[in-house]
């Protein structure tokens, strides 16, 4: 029998080889990438948007994607800057709110969700943000697909959400699938 301890000042034990060699875990195993993935909740931050960029910084020029679960945490403060070539997918569903906007790459970036319903990125309470969620100027090949985007009008009422929940400026390719933009300041359609 071999016993696995993790490197913390008092070690706690994780898991086990048996006399017949299989392996049992105390908790799931987490990796902080794998080949082009990175796990933002294995990054370090003060809340799961500082996580995000430090995976995406370490992805670097490396075209990729940053996978986001509750570990990483629900409630977001920092801006969200994703490079060209990173994408933001959420593997487990959720209400991720954020005070902050999050900034997709000029190319090629994108938020993919489990499902529209299933992964909602909602702006925080009192925020009115001028775009949630943002692209810079003539952007391609932007991918929104699997998640709900909600601006939470009721809530942020202020004149500067008018100008744009999901805000992209001429956008050369836009591919949308499976999403909601819902709660728009000023917007009726739903």
């Amino acid at each position: 029998v071999l016993d696995l301890y993790d490197n913390q000042a008092s070690p706690i034990l994780q898991g086990y080889f048996d006399a017949a060699g299989a392996l049992h875990l105390s908790q799931p195993l987490m990796a902080r990438n794998i080949e082009s993935i990175r796990h933002a909740s294995q990054f370090p931050g003060g809340d799961c948007g500082a996580k995000v960029n430090a995976a995406d910084a370490d992805l670097g020029a490396t075209y990729g994607e940053i996978w986001v679960s509750q570990n990483c945490g629900l409630a977001w403060t920092t801006p969200v800057v994703l490079s060209s070539g990173h994408y933001l997918r959420f593997i487990q569903g959720g209400t991720y709110t954020s005070t902050q906007v999050t900034t997709l790459g000029t190319n090629n970036s994108g938020l993919i969700g489990i499902g529209r319903g299933s992964v909602t990125l909602q702006e925080a309470n009192s925020q009115s943000l001028a775009g949630f969620i943002t692209a810079p100027t003539g952007n391609t090949n932007t991918t929104i697909t699997g998640i709900t985007i909600d601006c939470n009008a009721t809530n942020n009422t202020g004149t500067s959400q008018s100008l744009g929940c999901v805000n992209f400026t001429s956008p050369v390719s836009l591919n949308i699938h499976d999403a909601t933009v819902q709660n728009w300041y000023g917007w009726t359609g739903n």
